[in-house]
């Protein structure tokens, strides 16, 4: 058995995880992006859900992803795809991702910290490449172009639709539950 450690983020409405893997001898480090299908704009769609290539003699499949995948920048470059989710009508979710290992420093010095700025550096990169990409809403959880609503503070975003779906629901609440005066 092996074990891991895992940080999770988010930055820019992209879901991002952080991987340390055991060896036993050293440390190997990943970091994998996460885009829901619904998250991708229509016209960027086929660039990231993949379609398989022929499965090898073994029953593997693999996904062409060196060449789809458009101009990301991964630390060695995109060394990871994977398609979660599908099943039963159930939305896609693309995983991709690199590890360390396959830029031959897994003996550099690295932590949490420095990986998850380099994944934050590559979901930068994604917004300049797909600036249309889709914002998910804290409010609701479906995802908005970004100018459909505004950001906080803290990163968060709550789309217009969201905001009056907000007002509304607290109205509502403060109508059946009044304050006591006194």
């Amino acid at each position: 058995m092996k074990h891991k450690d895992v940080w999770n983020g988010e930055h820019r409405s992209v879901r991002y995880e952080v991987v340390r893997w055991s060896t036993g001898e050293s440390d190997v480090w990943n970091y994998y992006l996460f885009l829901p299908e619904k998250q991708i704009p229509e016209g960027w769609r086929d660039r990231f859900i993949l379609k398989p290539q022929p499965p090898t003699k073994w029953g593997r499949v693999f996904y062409p992803y060196g060449e789809k995948l458009p101009g990301l920048e991964f630390h060695g470059g995109c060394t990871f795809y994977e398609k979660l989710g599908g099943l039963d009508g159930n939305p896609i979710t693309v995983q991709i991702g690199c590890d360390y290992n396959h830029a031959w420093d897994q003996d550099g010095y690295f932590t949490d910290e420095i990986v998850g700025q380099d994944a934050r550096r590559s979901i930068d990169v994604l917004w300049e490449t797909v600036p249309d990409l889709l914002v998910r809403c804290s409010y609701n959880g479906r995802f908005f172009p970004a100018s459909d609503g505004e950001f906080a503070e803290d990163g968060t975003f709550t789309s217009h639709e969201g905001k009056k779906e907000s007002d509304r629901h607290r109205a509502e609440y403060a109508k059946e539950n009044p304050c006591p005066t006194g």
